[in-house]
């Protein structure tokens, strides 16, 4: 179900209630098909490659990591 409705003169909403699971689902199958994947996180002997995007806007460690003048913001 999609709901637009106008919140002033100038703006315009668009909500979607399956949207939030339909972003999931399609950044998981990316990522089980090793899509659009830009970062690698080493943990040990452990890695695991992510979308930078996804973990960045999730968490401020990883904001601050890939936004700011860090040396990681400029990694793989």
């Amino acid at each position: 179900m999609r709901e637009v409705r106008r919140t002033s003169e100038a703006s315009i909403v668009f909500e979607s209630l399956s949207h939030n699971s339909t972003l999931l689902n399609g950044l998981n199958w990316m990522r089980s098909k090793s899509l659009l994947l830009d970062v690698t996180l080493v943990a040990g002997e452990d890695a695991f490659k992510a979308h930078r995007v996804v973990l960045a806007s999730c968490s401020d460690y990883f904001r601050a990591m890939f936004t700011d003048n860090m040396k990681e913001a400029n990694q793989k």
